[in-house]
């Protein structure tokens, strides 16, 4: 064949749409989607982890509402953190109003103070980019605890390229606002998305995979002959392709390459990231929230929690609703995941989320082995010397762990489109 796609999730489906033709995808699971699956189970829809769509690109805006059509409707952003035992409005930044007043205090000195220190270096870790634009009552009460918990990392490991808009950068006009009183304000880098009204995100895959080839599923990867362009599967079936194009996360598609040089092996081992254990619970009552979702910096296992059926409300039966907490693990900070459902649902009462009341209608467990990429100091050099490496062999790669970096959903389709047209440039 012309071009092997390696990978149906998101990405792999884009480069596909994008390519038109001349190419075949190869899926290791049963099921295309990667990481915007949906579980479907007695009324529930259970997206693997939050995906909203808020893109401002217009090309991705038509993209989707191409796919989606009339299934896709809009909502206003409402997010809450939880922190003192207590819940605030997100961003924490410009919502302080609620917090112990000594926080209070804390947070707007250190940052008047951090604001108009002169002699404050130009970060380079995200420790110090914490302190250098917040201060130190923000960083301590808020983004070094959060930071641990999500990324898995002392925050003086990782760097700041990821950052970008996703923190918000107040004045300290909105600050004094939001501290003293509760503020309208939406003061956030998500104002307004879209979401499917049925089906969730597996709606948005579904539309995709009817506009392209048929994908060849449980065709996992166990060996490629990157010389003769080779691609050996684990039931025993081979295939020989002019060039290919691999979502697969980096680690793993050194690992299928038996003669990839130890320099090459050398890069990938300092690649870090993170995992996340998803928990999945349906009950029977509505009003678990008023948020579409909530992070939380203290002692609980989960950073984050959020509501499908805040997002649809065919996302749960009539009269019950759906509760999804995210646990961030890695061999820097292991969980116990056998203890996890049960101190999520004991977490999540003392939080006043659950009731002791509530009937447990549904309930599962995802367990995603690469969730986060982790930006530190060898990330880049490595990525770049390891995808160089796999172009000498005409393997594009792209998507969050293709290309190793923090993609949103608009992102990545758009990786995918890269890394098709970068295909055909050099195919031409």
């Amino acid at each position: 064949m012309s071009v092997a796609i390696l990978g149906a999730g998101l990405t792999g489906l884009s480069a596909a749409y994008h390519l038109e033709k001349d190419y075949e995808i190869f899926e290791s699971e049963s099921e295309a989607g990667g990481l915007c699956r949906s579980v479907k189970a007695k009324g529930f829809v259970f997206d693997y982890g939050p995906h909203l769509y808020f893109s401002k690109n217009d090309y991705v805006r038509k993209f989707l509402n191409d796919l989606l059509k009339k299934n896709l409707h809009e909502l206003k952003s409402s997010a809450g953190q939880y922190s003192f035992n207590r819940f605030l409005k997100y961003p924490y930044n410009v919502n302080l109003y609620g917090a112990p007043v000594e926080i209070i205090k804390e947070c707007i000195l250190g940052y008047v103070e951090a604001v108009h220190d002169s002699r404050k270096k130009k970060p380079e870790t995200y420790y110090d980019w914490c302190l250098y634009h917040f201060g130190e009552g923000y960083a301590n009460h808020f983004m070094f605890p959060y930071a641990k918990k999500i990324w898995t990392v002392n925050p003086r490991k990782m760097t700041t390229d990821w950052i970008g808009k996703r923190i918000v950068m107040p004045t300290l006009e909105q600050i004094l606002e939001g501290a003293f009183h509760r503020s309208d304000r939406m003061l956030n880098y998500i104002t307004t998305f879209k979401y499917p009204l049925r089906g969730g995100m597996s709606s948005m895959i579904a539309g995709l995979t009817q506009r392209i080839t048929p994908v060849h599923y449980n065709k996992k990867i166990v060996r490629i002959d990157i010389k003769k362009r080779k691609i050996t599967f684990h039931d025993g079936t081979s295939i020989f392709y002019e060039k290919a194009i691999s979502t697969i996360p980096l680690p793993e598609i050194v690992k299928m390459i038996p003669d990839a040089p130890a320099s090459i092996r050398e890069a990938v081992n300092r690649l870090i990231h993170n995992s996340v254990l998803i928990i999945n619970i349906g009950v029977d009552r509505s009003d678990l929230s008023e948020f579409q979702w909530i992070y939380f910096d203290g002692d609980e296992p989960f950073y984050r929690v959020h509501f499908p059926s805040n997002l649809s409300k065919f996302c749960a039966p009539r009269g019950a609703g759906a509760v999804c907490a995210e646990i961030a693990y890695s061999r820097f900070r292991p969980v116990e995941k056998e203890k996890m459902v049960g101190l999520t649902l004991r977490k999540l009462k003392s939080a006043g989320i659950l009731k002791a009341s509530d009937r447990i209608l549904f309930q599962n467990t995802i367990d995603q082995k690469y969730a986060y990429v982790i930006f530190d100091k060898y990330r880049k050099t490595c990525v770049e010397r390891l995808r160089n490496f796999l172009r000498k062999y005409d393997i594009e790669t792209c998507g969050r762990f293709g290309d190793w970096d923090y993609l949103w959903m608009d992102q990545s389709i758009l990786s995918g489109k890269r890394a098709a047209e970068a295909i055909t440039t050099s195919a031409g």
